[in-house]
């Protein structure tokens, strides 16, 4: 086990989130008459590389999530990155597909509890959805990135050991770190040793499996850090992206 490497990934994953929760701090109070979780979705895909930010796009976005009008939808390509030009307007739409099969709540200002249940909630709709074929560009990585948004904003909240159960998100620095951790056999990563890992989202059935293995990994490497969960998926963000995850 490589003990400075899992020391840079509790560091820099807590590191990551307090200048995140800094950053996004402005945005929410900009935003703060409107549901804070259709913030963090908006957010979550300018994270992912599908969005580029401006007020514009946070503008029209909004009103596609509120199910105020859904003709913006083509609009949303002036704000897509090359990568996000097809699937940007799917991943909104697909979200306030969602959000209106539950209703209207903001888990903003809620408790942890109320952000496991809602997260719990949203999966369970998503599910029959994408049966039906009615979502598209909401996979395992998109679905659970504005959790962690969330869950980054609400620094109140890091404390307290529930917050551990938000499932977190993957993405293509995670997966390349956790396949180095896995080639050098580290012990909290041996659970993903017989599960493919791949850079590109496995779809919202497949993945679903793999995210849900890595949190527990990831639950075990917290706690023997003395860390949260958040804070290592972060850091393995970081290992992913740098030098170190390229040794």
């Amino acid at each position: 086990m490589n003990h400075d490497r899992d020391a840079f990934i509790a560091a820099e994953g807590l590191r990551f989130d307090k200048e995140a929760s800094k950053k996004q701090d402005p945005l929410f109070a900009k935003w703060r008459g409107s549901n804070g979780f259709h913030v963090s979705i908006l957010q979550s895909l300018i994270w992912s590389g599908h969005a580029r930010e401006s007020p514009q796009y946070f503008e029209v976005g909004m009103e596609i999530l509120t199910g105020k009008t859904k003709h913006l939808t083509p609009d949303l390509r002036t704000y897509a990155t090359p990568r996000g030009k097809q699937m940007l307007g799917l991943a909104i739409t697909s979200w306030n597909k969602i959000l209106e099969s539950i209703g209207p709540i903001d888990i903003t200002k809620g408790r942890i509890e109320d952000i496991l249940i809602y997260q719990d909630e949203c999966q369970n709709m998503a599910r029959p959805l994408k049966e039906e074929k009615e979502i598209k560009g909401v996979g395992p990585w998109i679905f659970c990135a504005p959790f962690k948004i969330l869950l980054t904003h609400r620094n109140d909240l890091w404390k307290d050991p529930r917050a551990d159960e938000v499932l977190m998100p993957l993405g293509s620095e995670v997966i390349k770190a956790l396949e180095l951790l896995r080639d050098e056999n580290h012990p909290d990563f041996m659970p993903t040793k017989n599960r493919t890992l791949s850079t590109r989202d496995p779809g919202f059935f497949k993945g679903r499996g793999l995210t849900h293995v890595v949190q527990e990994c990831c639950k075990r490497f917290a706690d023997r850090m003395n860390t949260r969960v958040m804070q290592i998926n972060s850091g393995l963000y970081c290992l992913g992206r740098s030098s170190a995850g390229r040794d």
